[in-house]
């Protein structure tokens, strides 16, 4: 009886986990590109990473001249790695990171 209540009470966290993933799934499987303008300078950002590796200026924005990076660059630099190992096009590694 009170392994069965355990187990009641581990599903009550895990079964909203698992419905919060699949919806998140959603729009990752209909459509093809990414859905924000955020994502997409995301990967503008990891292209400038796997480039010219670990900068302080970002020459895409305020161009011809840059803007200071003032913010950790670990999203960037972790598309950027998975790029460069896998040889896959960053739209796509963005793309099945989504959901997570």
């Amino acid at each position: 009886m009170n392994n069965n209540k355990n187990l009641l009470i581990n599903l009550i966290w895990i079964i909203p986990a698992i419905i919060a993933f699949l919806l998140a799934l959603i729009p990752t499987l209909k459509y093809q590109w990414p859905l924000s303008w955020d994502t997409i300078s995301t990967i503008l950002s990891a292209q400038l990473y796997a480039k010219y590796g670990f900068v302080l200026i970002n020459p895409f924005i305020n161009a011809p001249y840059g803007d200071n990076i003032n913010y950790p660059p670990l999203f960037y630099l972790l598309l950027a790695f998975l790029g460069n190992i896998t040889h896959v096009n960053l739209y796509q590694i963005a793309r099945v990171l989504q959901p997570f």
